[in-house]
């Protein structure tokens, strides 16, 4: 059963992430549900409000994500995710590590997003439970 509802959630997020249209930065991880929002798939500040808006279009979300998951358009996490998927970093594999090492902002995987929207899981590192 938990793999039916894993391959769902996949499902879900393939079909996001095909609407939006976005490629992952990064690659190390085994499954789409342990890829990390802002430094695997790039998706910060103006960005996760569309992601955000495909999402809901597609199922309506209940929950609500904290904003220190998606690092401001001006700060230095977006500048860093804007480096790492420029042409020079296409280019040069170490460059676009170094830029996603120096992402700061705290991680959120894809499970642990829908686990917050759909689910009512609190935010990781909350230190609540519902």
């Amino acid at each position: 059963m938990n793999r039916d509802a894993d391959e769902s959630k996949e499902d879900f997020f393939c079909e996001a992430l095909r609407r939006y249209g976005v490629e992952p930065i990064s690659t190390d991880r085994s499954t789409l549900l342990d890829f990390r929002l802002v430094q695997d798939l790039g998706i910060a500040g103006d960005d996760f409000e569309d992601f955000f808006e495909i999402i809901n279009s597609m199922r309506p979300v209940s929950g609500k994500l904290p904003r220190r998951f998606i690092p401001s358009e001006l700060g230095s996490d977006a500048y860093h995710v804007a480096q790492a998927t420029g042409w020079l970093s296409k280019k040069i594999p170490w460059l676009k590590r170094w830029h996603i090492s120096r992402i700061k902002c705290p991680s959120i995987t894809l499970r642990e997003l829908f686990a917050v929207l759909y689910e009512g899981d609190p935010a990781p590192g909350s230190g609540q439970r519902e």
